[in-house]
């Protein structure tokens, strides 16, 4: 499908002739095979046991220094390369991306396993905003997908197996979301955030979790017909929430009744309000960062240039990033 898509949307024809095509394709298979194995070939390969990972374990935090290497190793082999280098790394990391999530219906399709979660619904938008370039889209995706797969990570809602499909494809779908916008921003195949960005936010995530909940609303209002309840943004589970937020259990006793259906609006609004408000942190954040590597860059360049004007010799050091 990759191959397809660069030959048609940019023309790009692998050249045979080419000794760095060959060395980049040597170089990037194994990894390019490690990226997309199915889950269910790590637990053939692993195995798996019947015990649920710790918060804090081993397990959790090699999980976390992973994902973080890895984001900072692509980004930083990365950031002088070409467009055409930059653009093929993030396209095929967003493809993973679609085709790992998507790779859940492998165990039946149910209410609970539609696409509405905030970290799965990411699949989509993260395509949709790549192949059309559509950067109020992404805007909204990287605001929200970070500050939500961050708090799948620190606190992590993992199940019985180490390596069991559901915790695996927890761990990847929620790296590759955390990795996706990070890289695809970082490497700039989508312009920097602007004050903006923040209209983008607000009005993505107002829409995206008014249909949350409005669904998660009338499906649960149905769970008698169904035999399923919901958790679309973590609004309707309200034991969990209370053991990570015990001082909000008063909202539990505001509510409407409308025949089979409960609405709890102080829930949503302090949802709403919460999760906005550590997203508009990380907004202020990431224009820090933008400062602190324009900044760097600019070191980077003065030693550069010290270092040529000492041996009197053009340095194959990049000092600009190719754009």
């Amino acid at each position: 499908l990759i191959p397809i898509v660069l030959h048609v949307g940019d023309r790009y024809v692998f050249r045979v002739k080419d000794i760095k095509e060959w060395r980049n394709y040597i170089l990037g298979l194994p990894a390019i095979v490690l990226a997309t194995t199915p889950v269910y070939i790590i637990q053939a390969f692993i195995g798996t046991d019947v015990k649920t990972p710790k918060w804090g374990s081993t397990y959790h935090l090699v999980w976390i220094f992973v994902t973080v290497a890895i984001t900072l190793a692509l980004f930083y082999l990365f950031r002088f390369r070409s467009y055409e280098d930059r653009y093929v790394l993030c396209l095929f990391l967003v493809l993973v991306l679609f085709f790992h999530y998507n790779s859940i219906y492998l165990m039946g399709l149910t209410l609970k396993r539609l696409p509405f979660q905030l970290c799965n619904i990411a699949a989509y938008m993260f395509l949709v905003a790549f192949l059309f370039k559509w950067k109020k889209m992404f805007h909204f995706c990287f605001l929200a997908n970070i500050v939500g797969t961050v708090f799948a990570i620190v606190a992590p809602d993992f199940g019985v197996g180490h390596f069991g499909f559901w915790n695996t494809h927890f761990l990847f779908q929620h790296s590759y979301v955390l990795i996706v916008p990070a890289l695809c921003l970082g490497l700039r195949l989508f312009p920097r955030l602007t004050k903006k960005s923040i209209l983008y936010y607000f009005v993505g995530f107002t829409a995206y979790i008014s249909f949350c909940y409005v669904l998660g609303t009338i499906l649960n209002g149905y769970q008698d017909v169904t035999g399923e309840t919901v958790n679309y943004f973590y609004m309707f589970d309200f034991k969990t929430a209370f053991d990570y937020f015990p001082f909000l259990q008063f909202v539990e006793d505001y509510y409407f009744e409308f025949g089979r259906f409960i609405v709890y609006p102080l829930v949503f609004v302090f949802v709403y309000l919460g999760f906005s408000a550590l997203s508009m942190l990380f907004f202020l954040a990431v224009r820090w960062l933008y400062k602190y590597e324009d900044d760097m860059l600019e070191l980077r360049r003065s030693a550069i240039d010290l270092l040529e004007k000492i041996t009197k010799k053009k340095s194959k050091i990049p000092k600009h990033y190719i754009d």
